[in-house]
């Protein structure tokens, strides 16, 4: 499966995700982030659908580490500014994500691991994982923006 692109993971996943009905209002490129964001840790075609289940079902929280991470200086300007600019977006794409963060950055001074990592915990609740702008993707609108307004509440 590692060696495999992806649009042969892809077509390898997608029976089991018609026949679970997951996505079935998603275009493309929601597909290809699913399978970007899970793709280093399948091992078969039908794992995705307890991939998906996991990921979506997870309960939000941010915590030890994390949490001390985010309530450094200028984080909650950052989330702030990134969460203003998507609430701008009408149609969120991995690229226009990207976009947003480096605009926010530039916006707010932050750059590197203070840019990038706390929108990370905001949305994420880890420090680590896919990538970013792939993740934020999955998660669609509504949920970004809920996490990052519980995020900021916590600064």
């Amino acid at each position: 499966m590692k060696k495999l692109s992806i649009a042969e993971t892809l077509s390898l996943c997608m029976p089991y995700l018609q026949a679970q009905g997951i996505g079935q209002d998603q275009d493309e490129t929601w597909f290809e982030s699913l399978i970007t964001v899970f793709k280093d840790r399948l091992v078969y075609g039908q794992q995705i659908v307890n991939l998906y289940h996991e990921f979506f079902n997870q309960t939000f929280k941010i915590e030890d580490e994390a949490l001390t991470f985010i309530k450094q200086e200028g984080v909650k300007a950052l989330l702030e500014t990134f969460k203003q600019k998507l609430s701008d977006l009408t149609d969120i794409q991995p690229d226009d994500l990207k976009r947003l963060i480096k605009e926010s950055g530039k916006e707010t001074g932050m750059k590197g691991k203070m840019l990038f990592m706390p929108i990370r915990i905001a949305v994420s609740g880890t420090m680590h994982g896919p990538d970013l702008p792939q993740m934020m993707n999955l998660m669609g609108k509504t949920r970004l923006n809920e996490r990052l307004e519980k995020a900021i509440g916590l600064i």
